[in-house]
């Protein structure tokens, strides 16, 4: 006899449907409609305005670039577009799932928000080796640190990232 956990029932725990298929993971997501605008919709003002900044500094007032500096560069690039990418989705949550524009802006939307998700993890990654390479191997790691190998190994980021997502678009290679 199972206990009676009351709204745990189906807001939290899956349901049984008793299909052959056996388990049905089904969740009650009605807090998303609140939650998704307002944490989107802050990501998304301050996500723009303090990478257009950090832009503002790489473009206008560094003079060399490092490889750490180009990660970074690239880093906010991402950032900025993910948050930009935010303004429709807030729309989206917001209004209960209803989308009134045009599918092609749909796709389009999803894909710059996974591809530049993938890609911040991705820069972040980069940026970790070379702190690493940095510490622990200074001398050894002088050629793959330059900014021209950087400048290859963020061409590489953008290209992976797209390529993973270009299914998103309806793209299949």
């Amino acid at each position: 006899m199972a206990a009676d956990l009351g709204p745990w029932n189906d807001t939290i725990n899956g349901t049984w449907d008793g299909d052959e298929l056996g388990y049905r993971c089904r969740f009650n997501e009605d807090f998303k409609y609140v939650l998704l605008p307002v944490s989107y919709g802050v990501v998304c003002v301050l996500g723009l305005c303090l990478n257009a900044v950090a832009l503002y500094i790489f473009l206008c007032r560094l003079k060399t670039w490092n490889a750490s500096t180009t990660y970074m560069f690239h880093l906010a690039v991402s950032d900025a577009l993910y948050a930009a990418s935010l303004p429709l989705l807030v729309y989206y949550y917001a209004r209960g799932d209803h989308w009134p524009f045009s599918t092609v802006l749909c796709k389009l939307v999803r894909f710059l928000f996974y591809t530049n998700l993938y890609c911040s993890i991705l820069f972040l990654t980069c940026i970790c080796v070379d702190r690493y390479l940095a510490i622990v191997r200074p001398e050894g790691s002088r050629r793959c640190r330059q900014p021209a190998c950087a400048r290859a190994v963020c061409a590489f980021v953008w290209l992976a990232a797209g390529a993973v997502t270009l299914s998103v678009l309806g793209v299949t290679g």
